[in-house]
């Protein structure tokens, strides 16, 4: 929960986009979430399932793109500066 509160307040994922409230009719409630959501939960924390969910999840795209290599920009350092690491 706090992971999905900070992916919110850091304005790394819209919440109208990613997130779903829905009511059941036995009254029960749930917060649905898009695999956006669970993508960067899964690199968030550090748990034997989202380690196991990050294999699959990296095993999936390079398997799907062999023929096409790509390439990620990750920002490692300072928010105020992209290009630092």
């Amino acid at each position: 929960r706090k992971a999905i509160h900070t992916i919110y307040k850091n304005k790394e994922l819209n919440k109208f986009d990613t997130m779903k409230y829905v009511k059941q009719s036995d009254g029960i409630s749930y917060d649905v979430y898009n695999i956006e959501v669970i993508i960067a939960v899964a690199f968030r924390i550090c748990s034997k399932e989202s380690v196991l969910f990050r294999q699959f999840i990296i095993s999936k795209i390079s398997s799907t793109l062999k023929e096409t290599p790509i390439t990620l920009f990750v920002s490692c350092g300072r928010s105020d500066n992209r290009w630092y690491s």
